[in-house]
C-alpha cells in the first residue's frame, strides 16, 4: 500500500485546479489520516530443507523464497511476503 502526503497533494491540487474548488478537494481534507507502521527489519537465511534449489527463508515470517541471488548472495531488499526490509536486522 502506499501513502500519500495530504498537505503536498492538497498543495498540487490548488496549483493545477483552475476555478472555485470542488468536491475533490474537500475529500482530501477530510480524508483520515492514516500512520504507516514502522516495517519491520530482517535477513534472508538459508533454506537447508531443499537442496536442489536456491532458497531463502525470511527471519520474520519464517516463508521460503527462491530468491535472486547475485553469487550466492539475495538481492532482494524486502520479503515479499510479510514486507520486512531485508536490508539488515536493527540492532537493539
Amino acid at each position: 500500500m502506499s501513502l500519500i502526503d495530504r498537505e503536498a497533494l492538497i498543495a498540487e491540487y490548488d496549483r493545477v485546479h483552475v476555478g472555485p474548488p470542488g468536491g475533490a478537494r474537500k475529500l482530501m481534507v477530510d480524508a483520515p489520516e492514516v500512520r504507516p507502521e514502522p516495517r519491520p527489519r530482517g535477513r534472508w537465511l538459508p533454506d537447508n530443507r531443499n537442496y536442489y534449489e536456491e532458497r531463502f527463508v525470511c527471519s520474520v515470517c519464517e516463508r521460503s523464497y527462491e530468491v535472486d541471488t547475485c553469487m550466492g548472495e539475495p538481492t532482494w531488499d524486502f520479503c515479499p511476503g510479510c514486507g520486512a526490509d531485508m536490508r539488515g536486522e536493527q540492532n537493539g
